[in-house]
């Protein structure tokens, strides 16, 4: 399950449908987050928490990222954009605590689903303010790392919880101060002050005052970039398969799967 099933994110009649077809044909849950987790009706039926695993080599490249601290110059955003992934968050924000200015903000995917009203008034939003010509949008793309390599800070600005938000992980292995919003998948990856900053989910003030923190103390943004990189060694293929593969084994073969000696969230960082 890579996602929550939710009203306010599948809506009601789906998120029923789904919950009750798990019940019926699964034999076991493998889900993304607790908080997918907290959304599903396992009754007895095994579940393993196992975020999405990350190939890190994507996210070195030469040369490697300085280790000294630089004032922030490029903001990026990385996602499909919809109002629940709260563009409109980003944009208010940057706008308030970059109006004055040369710094650089990137508005990474395009719309789909029928979106395309909400992705004009972002572009509107973003011509008519004051940092009109430094926002950029890119539309769709398949790749993204460039622009997550190439940012100083990565911002998920999501306004319901995420399940659980692979550019967090993605930005934090890039090298990136990471700003994401709880609660949600991204609360469970991050842990506030240490490897990245936790807002509340549409809080436009909260993000103001994250954004603003990392503009006036470069410090912060550098240890946040070091550690993030170092936290996220915990999501790298290699040690996903070696957390999942037993418990998949014990599934398909209908034994009881054993209980992982600790949570997810507790897996050591090699």
């Amino acid at each position: 399950m890579h996602d929550r099933i939710a009203a306010d994110y599948l809506g009601r009649l789906s998120a029923l449908a789904v919950r009750s077809l798990g019940r019926v044909l699964a034999q076991g849950y493998l889900v993304n987050s607790r908080t997918t987790s907290a959304t599903i009706w396992p009754g007895h039926k095994p579940v393993l928490v196992a975020p999405p695993a990350l190939d890190r080599s994507r996210f070195i490249v030469e040369p490697v990222r300085p280790e000294v601290t630089a004032p922030v110059r490029r903001v990026v955003m990385v996602g499909r954009i919809s109002p629940w992934k709260g563009q409109h968050v980003f944009l208010e924000a940057f706008e308030q605590v970059f109006a004055d200015t040369d710094v650089e903000a990137y508005v990474v995917g395009g719309a789909l689903f029928g979106e395309r009203e909400y992705e004009a008034e972002l572009h509107r939003t973003a011509s008519a303010g004051r940092c009109a010509g430094r926002i950029h949008f890119t539309g769709h793309l398949d790749d993204v790392r460039h622009h997550q390599l190439s940012a100083d800070v990565l911002v998920h600005a999501s306004v319901v919880p995420e399940p659980f938000g692979l550019v967090v992980s993605e930005g934090m292995a890039a090298g990136c101060a990471v700003i994401a919003t709880t609660p949600g998948g991204p609360a469970e990856v991050i842990t506030d002050g240490r490897d990245g900053l936790l807002v509340p989910c549409g809080d436009v003030d909260a993000m103001v005052a994250a954004l603003q923190e990392l503009k006036a103390d470069p410090e912060l943004a550098q240890r946040l970039r070091t550690a993030g990189q170092r936290s996220v060694r915990r999501y790298d293929a290699t040690v996903q398969a070696a957390w999942v593969q037993p418990w998949l084994h014990a599934v398909a073969h209908r034994v009881a799967p054993a209980r992982p000696a600790t949570s997810w969230s507790d897996v050591a960082i090699p």
